[in-house]
Formats: C-alpha cells, sequence, structure tokens
C-alpha cells in the first residue's frame, strides 16, 4: 500500500451490525519500519453533511465532487472519524480473505490538500498526525 492508494472493500462490514456494503477506502501515509497504515473509509450518502467540495475539518470530513479525482459518484466524503489502523499483515489478510483490492490513486494535489484538511480535524490524535 501507499500513500493515496484507493483499495475497493466488498461487503464492507459494519462495527453496528449495519447491512454490509460496497467502500472505498484511502490509505493516507507509507510508514517505515513497523508504524501502521492509515485509512480512511468514504460513503455516498449525504445524510446530515455539507456538500460543497473541500475541507470540512469542524464537521469531520472532505468532499471530492464528481469527477474531481477518481471518484463517480456525485459527491464522496471522506470520513475522518473512520480513522483506521492496519499493519502490514492486517492488510495482506483484508486482501486474501475479504477481496479488498487497489482500484486507483488520488491525485498529488488532492491527496495533499486531504491530509491538510484531516491535521486541522480537532480530534485527530498526535500520534496519528504525526504518521502523516
Amino acid at each position: 500500500m501507499i500513500s493515496g492508494e484507493i483499495l475497493f472493500y466488498k461487503n464492507f462490514p459494519y462495527e453496528d451490525g449495519g447491512d454490509p456494503t460496497n467502500k472505498l477506502l484511502i490509505v493516507l501515509n507509507s510508514p517505515d519500519n513497523d508504524a501502521p497504515f492509515l485509512v480512511l473509509r468514504t460513503t455516498s450518502q449525504r445524510k446530515f453533511r455539507l456538500d460543497k467540495q473541500g475541507c470540512h475539518s469542524d464537521k469531520g470530513y472532505y468532499v471530492f465532487k464528481k469527477k474531481d479525482d477518481f471518484f463517480n459518484a456525485d459527491n464522496t466524503w471522506v470520513l475522518f472519524n473512520t480513522i483506521t489502523e492496519l499493519n502490514t499483515v492486517q492488510f495482506i489478510n483484508w486482501s486474501l480473505k475479504m477481496g479488498v483490492e487497489t482500484k486507483g490513486n488520488l491525485k498529488e494535489n488532492n491527496l495533499i490538500a486531504l491530509k491538510n484538511c484531516l491535521k486541522r480535524w480537532p480530534d485527530l490524535s498526535k500520534f496519528h498526525k504525526s504518521l502523516l
């Protein structure tokens, strides 16, 4: 995995027991040594979220518009509260057992904007910030 990689997870299992759905995940870093990978989940479901493109760090998400990068939905929200740590073994298990596969990469400027936005999110831990 590399920073900016977009992963497709078929039948992503929700912690709350909700019905599994297909999800796109974004890898945020390319760690050295034994540090974990950081991954964020995306959604195309607006719910209560703003749909203005760009950074909404105070609300905990970033919005990509259709065809702004890799995404095909009208809007794609990258959800900061879904930040997940994965080590290499966990990723290999995801790939082999869960069918997670690489679908593309974010453009460099969009990856930088996403990371800068995430760094301004008040709930980001110092440890996660250090890995970005």
